[in-house]
C-alpha cells in the first residue's frame, strides 16, 4: 500500500480531530505521480479507508474505486494549474460556511470573484 494513501488517511483523521470537517463534509486528495487519490463521496474524514480511495487521472477521469467526491473537478483543476501541487484539502467547516455568508467581494477579500484568466 502506498505511503500517499496513509498520508491522506492521517491528514483526514487529524483535520476531523480538530473539528475542521464534521461528518462527511469536505474532501481530500493527494497526487501520486500521474494519478490522484481522492476521498470518495460521503467519506467521513475521521475514518478514511486507505483501500477504498478513488483513483483519477490528472484530467479527472475516474480510473478505479468508488464514486469520487463531487468536488473532483476542483481538485483536478488545481493539480493541472500547479504541477508542483501534491495535495488538496477542501473543507466545509462551520467557520468556512460562516465566512461564505459574508457580503459580496470587496477590496479586503482574500479571493476575487474573477478567475485568474480574466484578471
Amino acid at each position: 500500500m502506498s505511503t500517499a494513501r496513509h498520508e491522506l488517511a492521517a491528514a483526514g483523521a487529524h483535520l476531523a480531530s480538530l473539528g475542521l470537517s464534521p461528518g462527511s463534509s469536505g474532501n481530500l486528495s493527494i497526487r501520486e505521480e500521474d494519478h490522484v487519490l481522492i476521498t470518495p463521496t460521503g467519506t467521513d474524514l475521521a475514518a478514511i479507508d486507505t483501500d477504498g480511495l478513488t483513483v483519477l487521472d490528472l484530467e479527472g477521469t475516474h480510473l478505479d474505486g468508488p464514486r469520487p467526491s463531487k468536488e473532483f473537478p476542483l481538485h483536478a483543476a488545481l493539480y493541472r494549474r500547479d504541477p508542483t501541487a501534491r495535495a488538496v484539502i477542501h473543507l466545509h467547516s462551520r467557520h468556512a460556511a460562516a465566512i461564505s455568508c459574508r457580503p459580496a467581494w470587496s477590496e479586503r477579500s482574500a479571493l476575487s470573484p474573477r478567475s485568474p484568466s480574466t484578471s
